[in-house]
């Protein structure tokens, strides 16, 4: 827990699965060492639900493969906490997550996540912002 753990949203993982840039960077990010990942069953659901979109690259192959590594390597956290902060009631269960793990950073490419810019300690940035904030650990 702490300044060096991370939760991902959705429309981070997705892009990090189906498309190469900032994303996917950041998404291999949490599986280094010195790195903690949290996610929430909650969020897993979620991420399989939209990685069977027709319309999205990638195949039921990889998004077994990802649903398993994330599983064996992440963090699951029960979340006990509720809150409703954004502006769109689905994406409190990151803010719930991040909470619940004492994250350091919310990466997140959803609007109405990254206007919050900071809640209760959990920094939300972007892709591009969590690659910047991260070379001060390295």
């Amino acid at each position: 827990m702490g300044e060096r753990s991370v939760v991902y949203d959705t429309n981070t993982i997705i892009s990090a699965l189906g498309f190469d840039g900032s994303p996917q960077i950041a998404l291999f990010i949490g599986f280094t060492r010195g790195w903690d990942m949290y996610f929430s069953e909650e969020i897993l659901t979620e991420v399989e639900r939209v990685m069977g979109y027709d319309k999205l690259p990638i195949t039921e192959e990889t998004a077994d493969l990802f649903l398993t590594i994330v599983r064996d390597e992440g963090i699951r956290v029960e979340t006990d906490v509720s809150v409703d902060a954004s502006d769109d009631p689905d994406d409190n269960k990151f803010l719930e997550c991040a909470l619940e793990a004492d994250a350091g950073y919310l990466v997140s490419g959803d609007r109405d996540l990254l206007e919050l810019n900071e809640f209760r300690g959990v920094d939300i940035v972007d892709a591009g912002e969590f690659l910047e904030h991260r070379t001060k650990f390295d």
